[in-house]
């Protein structure tokens, strides 16, 4: 699902309080982009993947190398 204009500065406000160091831990980089959907983790219950559920992801993306890191949007308080 797409994130409102409401949820990206809710995300980047999150972010820039809690980040120490925002560079990328692969090239250096300090050149994020914010994955402009929010995706979902499912849920996995032995064998079985739990239909309807799943955990509301925020997906930052480097712009130099493309390594992704992914921030829990229920701990920012993103409501999916």
């Amino acid at each position: 699902m797409p994130l409102s204009t409401q949820q990206q500065q809710q995300i980047h406000t999150y972010l820039s309080t809690k980040l120490r160091n925002n560079n990328c831990p692969y090239c250096s980089s300090n050149n994020w982009s914010l994955y402009e959907h929010m995706v979902f983790a499912p849920i996995i219950s032995g064998t079985t993947i739990q239909a309807g559920t799943g955990l509301p992801i925020v997906v930052h993306i480097c712009n130099t190398c493309s390594h992704i890191r992914c921030f829990s949007a229920l701990t920012m308080g993103v409501n999916p």
